[in-house]
């Protein structure tokens, strides 16, 4: 486990995004492709603090590795903040932010015969960011989703950064020794 590395890893999904898919079916389709593009335009220009971005449907899931001895969790939270208020110029947005350790990807050479072809990519991607925190993302979502809140970050990020918000705390238990861990909760963007 010493080689896993510190990261922190921030899921922001479109609010109402399943209606706008049934009611205006184009609308929803058209909305998501906005947000692809304005992820991939920040990730490549304006999130130096940030290592990958992962995006699916109307979700996206950012990747930052932390170093324990140097304090960079507020220049990453301030790289999420502005994503996400660009993301909420479509349409309204929560993050949910944990901190957590990611496993080392697998060795496997990255010129794997496809098709009986050798290329330079194989088909499969790698998450590189931490499974177990991701779990905690989706743990958080469940158990604090009727608190309709647009930011949840978990305590071992908030307690690093300075933010003029309130938040309100609740407990979740999270992975990997299921011990309940606050979760603060923002209505607004932290900055």
């Amino acid at each position: 486990m010493s080689s896993w590395k510190h990261c922190i890893i921030s899921l922001i999904d479109l609010i109402g995004i399943k209606k706008k898919l049934f009611d205006k079916k184009s609308k929803g389709i058209r909305l998501m492709r906005q947000m692809h593009q304005i992820v991939h335009t920040q990730i490549n220009n304006e999130m130096p603090y940030h290592d990958h971005a992962y995006l699916w449907n109307d979700s996206v899931l950012l990747l930052a590795y932390v170093d324990e001895k140097k304090t960079l969790y507020e220049p990453v939270m301030r790289e999420v903040n502005k994503l996400k208020i660009e993301i909420n110029r479509l349409s309204k947005s929560y993050v949910i932010c944990v901190k957590g350790k990611a496993i080392p990807p697998p060795k496997i050479s990255n010129s794997t015969p496809i098709n009986g072809n050798i290329t330079n990519q194989t088909k499969d991607t790698y998450l590189k960011a931490s499974s177990m925190a991701l779990a905690n993302c989706f743990a958080i979502d469940k158990t604090l989703k009727e608190h309709k809140k647009t930011w949840y970050i978990d305590s071992w990020i908030a307690r690093h950064i300075k933010t003029s918000q309130k938040s309100v705390k609740d407990y979740v238990e999270m992975l990997p020794t299921n011990r309940k861990r606050y979760v603060h909760m923002y209505k607004n963007d932290l900055w």
